[in-house]
């Protein structure tokens, strides 16, 4: 049933694959790409260095109270440097958005061009197989989605994975023993929340992407020229459709938020994981050497303890910021994918060629077989599967056009297979047939 259909397309077809990556980045274009990486590394790594460089600062000034004062001279020495390395980060942010605003024209421009083309030249039955309106509503969706531009997501995902880095490193620098407990808490975000998470949001993507069918009924009737007021009065199909995806259509709504929260809440319980570690670091590991209270140990270990403390918050909060923005790439890349379903849609002359190339060896060899037959009999009886003249109405025969002997080879019906997302058909037994044709 129709409805069916509607539901079998959404299903979860697992991860973005690298070649829908890979497709979508041709349209941007190599070079451009290049253009953009360089100037978005220039501007993460002076960014990140001029963070890296004054939290190094602040640590040791704070933990060294004797060369405190030499170190800030060393620091008012190099201010300049503070002052031209953000500069620099922004002036190359700038370029590298220009680049992303210029890619993200281009490739839509020519996203355009593939899937219109497509949909202009693809045979008559996939129209016949799919709602003329829920093809238009997956090009103007998946469209819009594109033309929104989400290539500065890549922008930020990035540079959020870079400021992580640089945070890891630091607390690494503080509190050498925080390798040992570190691997264990990117295992757990792994496995209990990135995972989930990341396929949560595509499952709920493409059911949201679904729930536009309704419009795409509406579209439908209005072009085959039906009366939608009568529709949506007398047909209660359609009604109860309509009534299901806009159901459907909040409980997805609902879904993306409540996935969202569910995630931000365990990134925030696992962190709590590692914060734990640092309060109870100088108890475990100094009380067993016995110099914790000595001299001015405790100063030192509860000030760095307190900026470690701060760091695995600021963790937190960032790794949560970089799960949203890599599964809404994710989840625009949904919609590229079906663009590029679209796009590689069998064009109608490619199918007629397909159907010409399979037609004309069977044509020349009944031919062949025909030649043969005749050559050894006086009386040359018609090949086999020929059908004799039926008997033309003497009153239509001059309004209709008799064709003999003509080689038929035509589909018996069209058959959706569900498993490889493709239409295929299945194939009757070409023959010589008489075929008259009246006006």
């Amino acid at each position: 049933s129709p409805a069916k259909d509607d539901e079998d397309e959404s299903f979860f077809k697992g991860n973005i694959e690298l070649t829908t990556y890979r497709w979508f980045l041709s349209k941007v274009g190599g070079v451009l790409i290049l253009y953009i990486m360089i100037f978005m590394f220039i501007s993460i790594f002076t960014d990140e260095i001029k963070f890296f460089i004054l939290s190094m600062i602040s640590i040791i000034s704070r933990n060294d109270k004797e060369h405190s004062n030499e170190i800030l001279q060393h620091q008012i020495k190099y201010l300049k440097l503070f002052v031209i390395l953000p500069i620099i980060s922004l002036i190359a942010s700038f370029f590298c958005f220009m680049f992303i605003i210029y890619g993200t024209v281009i490739s839509a421009v020519k996203v355009h061009t593939d899937v219109l083309k497509s949909i202009l030249s693809v045979p008559m039955y996939v129209y016949y197989n799919n709602n003329l309106g829920n093809i238009i509503n997956r090009f103007v969706t998946d469209i819009y989605s594109l033309d929104n531009g989400f290539l500065k997501r890549f922008y930020k995902f990035i540079f959020l994975f870079f400021r992580i880095l640089m945070s890891i490193i630091l607390l690494f620098c503080m509190v050498k023993d925080a390798v040992i407990v570190f691997p264990f808490i990117v295992f757990l975000i792994y496995s209990l929340v990135f995972k989930k998470f990341s396929r949560g949001c595509k499952e709920a993507q493409r059911g949201y992407l679904r729930c536009h069918s309704p419009l795409c009924n509406i579209y439908s009737n209005t072009i085959s020229g039906k009366s939608v007021i009568n529709v949506y009065e007398k047909n209660w199909y359609h009604l109860g459709i309509y009534e299901r995806y806009v159901e459907t259509f909040r409980n997805y709504c609902l879904l993306k938020w409540a996935i969202t929260i569910w995630a931000s809440f365990y990134i925030r319980l696992i962190f709590l994981i590692l914060t734990s570690y640092f309060i109870m670091h100088p108890h475990i590991f100094f009380n067993k050497m016995g110099n914790l209270y000595q001299g001015g140990n405790y100063e030192k270990i509860i000030g760095t303890i307190g900026y470690c403390i701060t760091f695995s918050s600021r963790l937190g909060v960032l790794t949560k910021i970089l799960l949203c923005d890599y599964t809404y790439v994710e989840k625009e890349m949904c919609c590229v994918q079906r663009l590029e379903e679209f796009s590689k849609l069998p064009h109608e002359k490619d199918c007629l060629e397909e159907e010409r190339g399979e037609v004309t060896p069977k044509c020349d060899e009944m031919e062949m077989k025909g030649k043969f037959d005749n050559s050894g009999e006086s009386t040359s009886p018609l090949p086999t599967g020929i059908v004799d003249p039926p008997a033309i109405d003497q009153s239509k025969e001059k309004y209709g056009v008799y064709l003999e002997n003509v080689f038929v080879s035509y589909k018996k019906k069209v058959v959706l297979d569900k498993n490889s997302n493709k239409y295929c058909y299945t194939d009757e037994d070409p023959s010589l047939k008489n075929i008259t044709i009246y006006a």
